[in-house]
């Protein structure tokens, strides 16, 4: 055999030369190669025995393992991450905002951008625009609308790498105090009351809805909107995202022995707006459900829900699947005109 150090760590072939063809004997030489190799060099090496004369070393095993578990990235990578996973809404705003800030500072004659400014400089610009700022008809914002502004700027710089935060450091003292005395002016003046926010719909108004068919188990889109009635009432889903990234198997029927009831459970919370997943020990400590109400079949969640799987194509119950589907016009429209018929 030839001569080799075992613990070699550049081994890749240990070719078995000048022997006899016999088995045994190879094996034997194999086993004594084998033993003679210490503990840190067995660990990063794999071994295969290749035809009668040969034993393929490969070097590194818990590094081939590594590699496996290791996903190759560039730094580009991590940009592309980032961007993609961001929230397109809070994206969009933050863009939006800042062309606002940067027409500012161009009426002001300053054609820096705002990354490149000292601090000192950009402290006097921020507290100048939100002491000036109106809406486009020249009405003031809303207190929390100066809000906004101040973090849009925040996610910008800190984007570009700035390397302040006018949030929390001490060189934009006074843009902050700007925007605490701009924002205890506007609730002087009555802002800050919210006067779009939406009004909670009442009883008398659900019950209009299921008079004229709007709720219930009657049509493909009266069962639809059920369903979402159901994900936001009883288990607090907002709508838009939230909704949009429902899928069939996040949702499942269950039975309460205790109660003796049928009842659906929200079972995969996803990323929601208080819960981002930024600290993972933030996550609901009961899973919300919706048990069923059988004296009132025409908003029982489990009878709506069941009614809403049978309609389904059965391609469309995999775990994966949408949970909202679009509906097909056309079968809902007989719907419709069997009811007023």
């Amino acid at each position: 055999m030839a001569k080799t150090n075992p613990n070699d760590k550049n081994l890749t072939t240990l070719d078995i030369k000048g022997m006899e063809e016999n088995e045994n004997d190879t094996d034997n030489d194999l086993n004594a190669f084998i033993e003679d190799l210490d503990e840190e060099t067995l660990a990063g090496i794999s071994y295969n025995i290749i035809g009668d004369f040969s034993v393929e070393l490969t070097p590194g095993g818990d590094q081939v393992s590594q590699n496996k578990r290791f996903a190759e990235v560039c730094y580009d990578d991590i940009d592309k991450f980032l961007t993609t996973n961001e929230n397109k809404n809070t994206s969009k705003k933050t863009k939006c905002d800042i062309n606002t800030f940067k027409e500012f500072l161009q009426a002001k004659g300053e054609f820096r951008v705002p990354e490149i400014i000292p601090p000192f400089e950009l402290n006097l610009h921020i507290a100048s625009f939100l002491l000036s700022v109106k809406k486009k008809d020249g009405t003031e914002y809303e207190p929390t609308s100066l809000r906004a502004y101040m973090s849009s700027i925040n996610r910008y710089l800190q984007q570009k790498e700035y390397g302040y935060s006018i949030i929390n450091d001490l060189q934009f003292s006074k843009a902050r105090d700007v925007l605490k005395t701009k924002q205890k002016q506007l609730k002087s003046l009555g802002k800050g009351n919210k006067p779009m926010a939406a009004d909670e719909l009442t009883e008398n108004e659900f019950k209009i809805f299921y008079e004229k068919k709007i709720l219930g188990p009657y049509t493909p889109t009266s069962l639809t909107n059920s369903m979402f009635t159901i994900c936001t009432n009883h288990f607090g889903m907002r709508p838009g995202r939230e909704v949009h990234d429902l899928t069939w198997g996040d949702i499942e029927l269950k039975y309460d022995e205790g109660e003796n009831l049928e009842y659906i459970v929200f079972n995969q919370e996803r990323q929601t707006k208080t819960r981002t997943g930024a600290n993972p020990r933030d996550v609901r400590k009961l899973k919300p459900r919706a048990y069923a109400t059988p004296a009132e079949p025409e908003k029982d969640p489990v009878s709506l829900y069941k009614k809403f799987s049978d309609m389904r194509p059965e391609e469309t119950k995999q775990e994966n699947s949408p949970f909202f589907l679009a509906v097909n016009a056309r079968a809902d429209l007989g719907k419709i005109l069997e009811l007023t018929i």
